[in-house]
């Protein structure tokens, strides 16, 4: 019996045997209905810039979407509506399967002994877009993992920030769902933060939440003594309970910098061999930890206890640090992007035929 995705795939193949153009306009139509959606209201120039199609194409397709009730146009620019969202809510398991994407991610998940890979599916050279569609994919299964009574942590980050940014609620309320910082503050923008980022999911999801007002760095005799304060205790006693954890991998170098750390610091953990950064460690290639900022929230041993773990991470820059991460735990869920997971199998490979 053939499976649903073997029925797309025979399907697909079918059609674009038929009507070779139709690949190509259904390509160029899913990316424009799928960055409309991630970045409307848009008008036709600064999105044939986005997804490097030129302006009068764009126009054509665009036109064609108007007049099939997709998307619709606005002072500001154009938006996809209600009808649209739907059917590319339903096209994307049909591109998914054209590019090949379901295969790749079940065939990195494997290689990398991981629960799970999600692989945005906009392919672009801007960052920020890449870390919005990478976003939009996390929010989708945080969703999905979000229970009553449960306990969710996040950290702080740019990719963390664009997740919680995309997070839309499907329901009225949970029960007893509260939402903890999972590490004390990075010193970096605000809205880029642990706690302020704690405070936009919990009031999306109109659920509790628990602040944690501690540097980044402390000494541990500071730690010991905040530990005993009540308030910070209360919440400490939640991230050790943590049901769901969504966090960012950073580049060892990137977070050593960020982190405002001594000159000392940073040639110890560049000697030791670090590659990445999680939730205030550092990590070989490995995935052994090799430093450890002194800080107030979850460790190592709590988090292999964790349900639902969540990682994401994207650009080419930090393939070395995902792959370090992605030892931690095979519970793993790891959200990236496309350009990431070619490069990655490219070096399980390379490895394999020496």
């Amino acid at each position: 019996m053939i499976s649903n995705k073997g029925k797309i795939a025979n399907y697909l193949d079918t059609l674009f045997r038929l009507t070779p153009d139709f690949k190509d306009v259904f390509e160029r139509r899913y990316r424009i209905l799928k960055m409309i959606h991630m970045i409307g209201p848009v008008g036709r120039r600064t999105l044939a810039t986005k997804i490097d199609i030129s302006e009068r194409i764009i126009r054509k397709e665009t036109d064609a979407l108007k007049e099939n009730k997709l998307l619709e146009s606005t002072l500001k620019g154009m938006i996809i509506n209600a009808e649209g969202k739907k059917v590319l809510g339903e096209m994307d398991e049909i591109y998914f399967e054209f590019k090949g994407i379901l295969k790749k991610e079940e065939l990195l998940a494997k290689k990398l002994g991981v629960k799970k890979v999600i692989i945005a599916p906009i392919n672009v050279s801007s960052e920020e877009m890449t870390l919005k569609s990478i976003g939009q994919c996390a929010s989708e299964y945080l969703l999905k993992c979000i229970k009553n009574d449960m306990i969710i942590g996040i950290t702080g980050g740019t990719t963390v920030e664009k997740v919680i940014e995309s997070f839309s609620i499907r329901q009225k309320k949970y029960k007893n769902v509260t939402v903890v910082p999972a590490r004390g503050s990075l010193g970096n923008k605000s809205e880029y933060q642990a706690n302020t980022l704690v405070e936009v999911l919990a009031t999306k999801m109109r659920s509790d939440y628990k602040l944690l007002f501690t540097p980044d760095k402390l000494s541990e005799d500071t730690i010991k003594r905040l530990k005993n304060e009540p308030q910070i205790k209360e919440t400490i006693d939640l991230i050790n309970n943590i049901d769901t954890l969504l966090f960012g991998i950073g580049k060892s170098e990137t977070m050593t910098k960020r982190r405002s750390l001594d000159e000392l610091e940073i040639n110890v953990i560049n000697e030791k061999g670090a590659v990445a950064e999680a939730f205030g460690y550092y990590f070989n290639a490995e995935g052994e930890i090799v430093y450890e900022i002194n800080t107030i929230g979850i460790d190592l041993y709590k988090f292999k206890e964790i349900k639902n773990l969540i990682a994401v991470a994207g650009g080419i820059e930090k393939v070395d640090a995902i792959l370090s991460i992605a030892k931690l735990d095979s519970k793993l869920v790891l959200v990236t992007d496309e350009n990431v997971a070619n490069e990655i199998l490219r070096r399980f490979r390379r490895k394999e035929n020496g």
